[in-house]
């Protein structure tokens, strides 16, 4: 019995030996080297690219309306459907014809004659040629003078409305033609005309108002819809670049990681013009230094890395 005790005490003290020295010579983690690409930043022209929001709204619209008071009668439009100028669109029946038609049985020869010749039932006809955008009363409805029927718009023709900040008015005024792209709408960009430029500004905002016309025959866009305006403005010439892969931002600041031997440095940068693949980097860089062009945000500062 003994011995068994003495067995058990010498293999806890060699256990407790091996997790003692365990902690005093821990085993180094090794992580798997990072494969990576590089570049060279490199010097080129950099042209900036204003971008400005805009908004389609109708240029040619109407209010189909009676000029008297009445009872609407035959009328069927919808919204979506298509009208003519001149077309008729339905009848508003007088209110006087309405109560002479109750008592038509008991009135006399003279008022009669009245009811049939001057208080005809008077027809609507459609100002316009458009779509109905919307209905504002229906067959049966009671309709004062001068109250909307339905509202017209012709969309063969639309306006884009933008706000353009008053420091690029000197750029827009050389314009004829400016860039639009659909922010919810698939559809090439689309090169429209400046028709106007607002005479007043904004003076909270510093905006001026521009308007585009956007031809629609066959009436693909539709008031309310969103667009990205955008111009060139300035060029930077000989601006020092690097891929927009290879850039970082977190919370607003920016940075690449640069080769140093076999180990990446992170290194904070100064920004300036971005296009579609291109970042022109002010401040940080020089066209000798080498930087890691892909797995960027993969990396840390310090990692070792393999090309």
């Amino acid at each position: 019995m003994l011995r068994h005790s003495i067995i058990s005490i010498v293999v806890i003290s060699l256990l407790l030996l091996a997790c003692k020295q365990g902690e005093d010579n821990p085993i180094e983690r090794k992580f798997p080297v990072v494969k990576v690409k590089t570049e060279s930043p490199k010097k080129e022209n950099m042209r900036d690219t204003i971008k400005i929001y805009g908004e389609i709204k109708i240029r040619n619209e109407a209010h189909a309306a009676s000029q008297f008071e009445g009872r609407l009668e035959d009328f069927a439009k919808l919204p979506g459907d298509k009208v003519r100028k001149g077309e008729r669109i339905g009848t508003v029946i007088p209110a006087e014809r309405e109560a002479l038609l109750q008592v038509t049985n008991d009135i006399e020869d003279s008022l009669r004659y009245l009811l049939d010749n001057q208080m005809q039932p008077i027809p609507l006809f459609s100002p316009i040629d458009g779509v109905v955008l919307s209905v504002k009363n229906h067959t049966g409805d009671l309709i004062q003078k001068g109250e909307a029927i339905m509202h017209l718009g012709n969309l063969s023709v639309l306006d884009v409305y933008a706000d353009l900040p008053v420091k690029y008015l000197h750029l827009v005024r050389k314009m004829k033609y400016m860039n639009l792209r659909f922010l919810s709408y698939k559809h090439p960009n689309m090169r429209l005309s400046i028709r106007s430029i607002s005479g007043n500004v904004d003076p909270a905002k510093q905006t001026i108002t521009i308007r585009l016309e956007l031809k629609n025959p066959e009436n693909e866009f539709h008031p309310g819809m969103l667009t990205l305006l955008y111009f060139p403005s300035v060029i930077h010439k000989d601006a020092i670049t690097v891929s927009r892969n290879s850039v970082i931002e977190e919370e607003g600041v920016f940075s690449v990681f640069v080769l140093n031997g076999n180990k990446v440095e992170k290194r904070g940068v100064k920004v300036g013009i971005f296009n579609n693949n291109r970042v022109e980097i002010i401040s940080g860089l020089s066209e000798k230094d080498l930087i890691v062009s892909d797995k960027a945000y993969s990396l840390t500062d310090g990692m070792e890395v393999s090309r």
